[in-house]
């Protein structure tokens, strides 16, 4: 009886433990601290400069989702459950889901200033939404942004919504020195399968 205790308690210190280190881990953070997206965003060939880099990964960006990461984030893993959210949501209603590696694909930091993010097109190549997934500490809040992304895709364009000054979970890649190099850009992405 004396020994369960024990092992109770010691896997009950294990789990404090852990959520304390994710907690400390995922931080609350500006998904655009230096606002260099809300600026970029707003110059004249913003979109069609982010277009033609991602016409480098899919040629068609007609109902796409791309899903950018890097995969050394705490916060990508809380974001996980409002990244299949969206995925699935957004596949059923005939969008094809992608995933970028943005260490893999450095040019893209220009547009991404955290991760975990999402840029979604229309049915006529338009960018519908550029910015994180949810606000708050990933999936430790209810905050979810999938519901809003979801309906952008079914009302009349009004033009693209830039998700850039919130509060979350997101990490800050350090790719300055990526962009940098003179070697060959290279991407990766994978189909993400939903449903």
């Amino acid at each position: 009886m004396r020994l369960r205790l024990w092992f109770g308690l010691v896997i009950w210190l294990a789990v404090v433990l852990a959520l304390l280190k994710v907690t400390d881990a995922a931080k609350l953070s500006l998904f655009d601290p230096e606002q260099t997206l809300v600026m970029k965003s707003l110059e004249a060939e913003f979109e069609p400069q982010l277009t033609k880099t991602l016409k480098t990964v899919s040629p068609n960006l007609a109902k796409r989702v791309f899903h950018i990461r890097a995969d050394d984030c705490i916060c990508e893993t809380l974001a996980e459950n409002h990244s299949q959210e969206l995925s699935q949501s957004l596949a059923n209603l005939g969008f094809q889901n992608e995933l970028i590696d943005l260490k893999l694909m450095p040019q893209l930091a220009e547009f991404v200033p955290a991760t975990p993010a999402v840029a979604v097109f229309n049915d006529n190549e338009q960018l519908l939404y550029l910015g994180p997934y949810s606000v708050g500490l990933g999936c430790l809040t209810n905050n979810s942004l999938s519901q809003q992304i979801s309906n952008l895709s079914q009302v009349d364009y009004l033009g693209s919504q830039i998700n850039a000054d919130v509060k979350g979970c997101y990490c800050h890649p350090q790719l300055a020195s990526l962009n940098k190099q003179n070697t060959p850009s290279l991407h990766l992405f994978a189909t993400i399968v939903s449903g």
